[in-house]
């Protein structure tokens, strides 16, 4: 708890000034901080940050730009730093040599430049990943598996996520879990009762087994399940555990989905959205201010989706509805979608302009 931040320390206000130095720290990007795009709040970070009341800004540069700082917001309550406009997205996962997508377990380094100003970076680091998991096409609708070993270029922590799967594929994991029909709790408890009955195992060699056998999965996850109320696994030492087929293994626990509240918008599917974003913007001569014409495509997009009054009624500058708010956040990630594939330019702050590429996927010319 006290490593991950989870500890209940509190962003509490306050600033430093320019002359308090601090020391760089490295921390390894996750798949979810690269795909999401967001620096995890986790203690090494939060002892680099000035005390802040939560949702306070400090400002970030890349490696590539180090004198172009962008607003990033310090959420306490999220546990995590991150741009409302997809930039840190974005730099996660373009590369400068080109290539896309960081791996997972890649160290960022954060560099304290000024009074809440942070530079970050990489370090170039070639090596080889051992025993890398692929997924490749199989021809039929379905997937092969394939364990090679890969070069990556950055400097990478110990426990890297070895799956470099690239991102726009998440229906092969999908499809590998339906396979297997094992949840990694299940399957760690098969690998356990199978090889750690008469002598320990450790847990790096459940994970091995795992990983490249039943189901993708992340060395963390195999350890989360390792817990103490799980008293089949017991412990004989760090990082060693034998299987007791009379210890107790607790059953899933069922909650209850709680009914959503009616006010509450139900949004079509980001994919749904994206094509009549693009017809909308092009109707605007295919290059929009969104500071100055987003409310006019969030009503006009809200009324063609029929949504409710509360998302579609943005006309007043001071109506601040709940669901406004949602449908604005939910043409954002629309936009970051269709920015990964190349089918909208950002590059200018606040500035969507529809490419060649989404031009022809909605089967128009650009003029």
């Amino acid at each position: 708890m006290e490593s991950q931040g989870l500890d209940g320390d509190q962003l509490t206000g306050g600033d430093w000034g320019d002359g308090v130095r601090v020391a760089p720290i490295a921390i390894e990007l996750r798949f979810c901080n690269i795909v999401d795009g967001f620096i995890p709040l986790v203690k090494d970070v939060r002892g680099i940050l000035p005390p802040l009341d939560d949702g306070a800004i400090v400002e970030m540069s890349w490696q590539d730009d180090p004198e172009k700082y962008l607003p990033c917001k310090v959420s306490g309550s999220k546990r995590a730093i991150y741009n409302l406009d997809g930039w840190l997205k974005r730099v996660f996962m373009d590369l400068p040599n080109g290539e896309r997508r960081l791996p997972s377990g890649v160290r960022l380094y954060i560099r304290r430049t000024g009074q809440r100003r942070y530079q970050l970076s990489l370090k170039w680091h070639p090596h080889i990943v051992r025993n890398c998991k692929f997924f490749v096409r199989d021809g039929a609708g379905g997937w092969n598996v394939e364990i090679r070993d890969e070069q990556v270029d950055w400097e990478t922590g110990d426990d890297v996520f070895r799956h470099q799967l690239t991102f726009a594929e998440m229906d092969a994991l999908h499809a590998e879990a339906l396979s297997t029909n094992l949840s990694i709790r299940d399957a760690v408890h098969d690998v356990m009762s199978r090889y750690a009955r008469t002598e320990p195992w450790r847990v790096r060699a459940i994970y091995e087994i795992v990983f490249l056998e039943l189901r993708t999965c992340s060395l963390a996850a195999v350890w989360a399940q390792f817990r103490p109320e799980h008293e089949c696994y017991v412990r004989v030492g760090l990082g060693r555990y034998r299987f007791d087929p009379n210890g107790a293994f607790p059953d899933v626990r069922y909650v209850i989905e709680r009914p959503r509240r009616t006010e509450s918008p139900r949004f079509p599917l980001r994919t749904v959205v994206e094509e009549p974003l693009l017809r909308a913007i092009i109707k605007r001569g295919g290059s929009i201010d969104f500071s100055a014409q987003g409310r006019e495509i969030e009503i006009e997009l809200a009324k063609d989706f029929g949504l409710s009054d509360n998302a579609r009624d943005a006309r007043d500058p001071q109506n601040h509805a709940q669901g406004h708010r949602m449908w604005r956040n939910e043409l954002q990630f629309v936009r970051n979608n269709l920015v990964e594939r190349d089918e909208i330019d950002s590059s200018a702050r606040g500035v969507w302009t529809v490419t060649d590429a989404g031009y022809h996927r909605i089967g128009m010319r650009q003029p």
